[in-house]
């Protein structure tokens, strides 16, 4: 659909340097239309620097979020489940919380 392919073209764009035009549509794709793939990847490029000013939290912030949308879809609900466990523990270390992790870790077992 519309999201995969503003998806698609945003990673082509990145690829050929196109920054700014890249991060314009895999944005769209993710903040317009929800999808996961473009979320994840948006937050990777966050934690890399990569078209956007390098920021880890909001990097784990968008891949938190792509892994939320993939649970409620259905898709690698354990997987995903023990992702988000992992990125709230960093989300929460970033802000300078208390570390979470083995509370998320008991809650994940569950």
């Amino acid at each position: 659909g519309d999201a995969e392919a503003g998806f698609e073209l945003g990673e082509a764009l990145m690829m050929r340097g196109e920054e700014a035009e890249a991060v314009k549509w895999v944005r769209w794709a993710a903040e317009e239309k929800a999808y996961a793939p473009a979320m994840g990847l948006l937050g990777e490029w966050y934690i890399l620097g990569k078209g956007v000013s390098q920021d880890e939290l909001e990097g784990y912030k968008w891949i938190r979020r792509a892994s939320e949308i993939f649970i409620e879809l259905g898709i690698d609900v354990d997987e995903s489940k023990a992702k988000v466990a992992v990125l709230d523990a960093l989300i929460c270390k970033l802000r300078g919380g208390p570390d979470v992790s083995s509370t998320n870790r008991a809650a994940v077992k569950k």
